[in-house]
């Protein structure tokens, strides 16, 4: 069997010679004048500030009101607790007066302290019984001290659990309010035309970002206690079950609704804020071929600048699926359309992105290391305005940052 040590250097070692063969490329490519990634436009986002306030709002309140009854029971029990410390603590002293007391303790200990000194000189093993009392008595603090953390652990767990579902709910009730707000699945990157190239994406920016995200991280714990709660949470509740909850949510749950919110929501939004102050670049840049998967990008781009160029007698065979599938939207303009020659700035994806690591502040230093990912993260949404790279991306990072820590732990 393989060692779990050698297991963790193998895969970053691949994962590194990846990383270093992808810039290469990268850098060839943009040597070349040509796009990483094939820039796609869509129309701008119908929602606005209020509402992704809202969808903020509204996240916090489902996650909140998820995990309220664990919450309310692990309140109950601490008061419980505080009640039972004060009725000891009130209860009547049987004892003599403060005074009487305190003469008979000084003159205890003066006693004890004389038959000490005698006990050394001669030797005299009476004191045994008195270690035996207390080694007696320090396993019992300690099966109390286990006794009071495991329903700990388990209140950490199940909050853990309620939270997840909590997050999916908040993701249902966010595609449903943008729905109703006149947003197309296609405006929230739901679209599925292109699962296989978007897999390849997604994988390729989770290669490109993970020498650099793991190279700040190295350097971060060099002056920034770590802190990790999937680690932690698994430290106190070794179990499958913990395994499997702690994995899902790292790589479902949260990919998905991170993505969904900081990606889609607030870039999209910031995207369309921005989208009169865009930046003029030659046209070529637009079609030329990518570095990464670009299949069908391009027969989208022609047959959108073909309409463009003879707009009568045009038929759906021939118009962007954009426009197909969102003809509701046509009276909104289109960003960094082939025809003005022009692509979104970057700082929706660094306003993104520095929100995104603020709300990762808990991670303790992977704060630092998230903020350069949230960058490629968001470069991708911004290239595509598809969910599902920058999804993928995001899941791979968690899924390798879980397999480290759960095998590091065990």
């Amino acid at each position: 069997m393989i060692p779990v040590g050698a297991l963790q250097l193998g895969l970053l070692v691949a994962i590194a010679i990846c990383c270093v063969a992808l810039w290469n490329q990268m850098f060839l490519f943009r040597s070349a004048g040509q796009q990483i990634v094939n820039y796609e436009p869509r129309r701008v986002v119908p929602w606005g500030p209020l509402d992704v306030v809202a969808l903020a709002v509204g996240t916090v309140l489902i996650v909140n009101l998820c995990t309220l009854p664990l919450r309310h029971l692990e309140q109950q029990s601490h008061e419980t607790q505080k009640s039972a410390e004060s009725a000891a603590e009130d209860q009547p002293d049987e004892s003599p007066d403060a005074n009487d007391k305190t003469a008979s303790e000084i003159v205890a200990t003066e006693e004890a302290q004389i038959v000490d000194a005698a006990k050394e000189n001669r030797g005299d093993d009476d004191a045994k019984p008195a270690n035996a009392a207390s080694a007696d008595t320090e396993p019992a603090d300690a099966i109390a001290v286990a006794s009071d953390e495991k329903p700990a652990a388990a209140d950490t767990f199940g909050l853990l659990m309620l939270a997840s579902i909590g997050t999916m709910l908040s993701l249902a009730a966010g595609i449903a309010w943008l729905r109703f707000r006149g947003a197309t699945f296609n405006d929230m990157g739901l679209i599925a035309w292109e699962l296989r190239p978007d897999f390849l994406r997604g994988l390729a920016g989770f290669l490109v970002a993970s020498l650099p995200v793991y190279l700040i991280q190295i350097i971060a714990v060099q002056f920034i206690p770590a802190a990790h709660p999937v680690s932690e949470i698994f430290q106190s509740r070794p179990s499958p079950l913990t395994l499997l909850v702690t994995a899902v949510t790292a790589v479902v749950v949260a990919p998905l609704t991170e993505e969904f919110f900081f990606r889609v929501v607030l870039q999209g939004w910031l995207e369309r804020l921005f989208a009169e102050r865009e930046v003029e670049v030659p046209a070529e840049q637009i079609s030329v071929s990518s570095a990464w998967p670009h299949e069908g990008i391009q027969s989208r781009i022609e047959s959108t600048s073909q309409e463009h160029a003879h707009p009568t007698g045009t038929n759906d065979a021939t118009r962007p699926r954009s426009e197909i599938s969102a003809p509701q939207d046509a009276e909104r303009p289109l960003t960094g359309h082939p025809s003005s020659t022009s692509i979104p700035s970057m700082v929706p994806v660094y306003l993104s992105s520095f929100i995104f690591a603020i709300m990762h502040l808990d991670y303790g230093p992977s704060a630092l290391a998230l903020f350069f990912f949230a960058l490629v993260l968001g470069y991708l949404y911004r290239q595509t305005h598809r969910l599902w790279p920058s999804v993928v991306a995001h899941a791979s990072l968690n899924a390798i940052s879980t397999f480290m820590l759960l095998t590091t732990t065990v």
